[in-house]
């Protein structure tokens, strides 16, 4: 089991360091805002990894919760009334994922959990429709808010690939391709 462990934690350090982004030092101005100069390690933990056979199954209780400053669990969805919903019902609730993955703070009271919405399966259509108007980004805002509330997670990574470019992607609303683009 020790060896299965270091390997896990070997194999979880080398995603690490191939897909995480370390941010860079924030601007001397920003410290008065109560930023921290320390980098940011962020990882992503894919929902799917549960499903792998033999050792390459990844739980959340696999992961270190001291490697990385904050971990990111991909992936939830937009429901087409544009509230955040889980993207696996049955691994990330019935099962407890979320449950097990934000408990990782309680060995790291450090660690920032986050939920990422979207990826790649999400496509842009929803993306391109909630940031068409305001009432839409509101809903999604409350939404965010409540799923944040009752899953424990400490904030939202909006996973939008790609705004204009995917099947449904809007040109014209997508404004750019960033939701701060689009006008209130």
């Amino acid at each position: 089991m020790d060896l299965r462990i270091r390997w896990l934690d070997l194999w979880l350090l080398g995603l690490v360091l191939m897909g995480s982004v370390i941010t860079q030092e924030l601007p001397h101005n920003d410290l008065d805002k109560g930023q921290s100069r320390e980098p940011k390690l962020v990882c992503y933990y894919s929902n799917w990894a549960v499903y792998r056979p033999g050792l390459a199954k990844f739980t959340p209780e696999n992961i270190n919760p001291y490697l990385c400053t904050h971990i990111i669990y991909a992936f939830a969805s937009l429901s087409e009334e544009f509230q955040i919903q889980p993207f696996d019902p049955y691994n990330d609730m019935e099962q407890g994922n979320y449950r097990s993955f934000v408990s990782l703070k309680a060995y790291n009271p450090n660690l920032k959990t986050m939920i990422a919405v979207g990826g790649w399966n999400e496509g842009s259509k929803r993306f391109s429709k909630l940031v068409e108007s305001p009432d839409n980004r509101r809903t999604f805002i409350l939404s965010a808010m409540a799923f944040l509330r009752e899953y424990g997670f400490d904030g939202v990574d909006l996973d939008w690939e790609y705004p204009a470019f995917r099947e449904g992607g809007n040109h014209t609303t997508d404004k750019g391709g960033t939701p701060c683009s689009s006008r209130n």
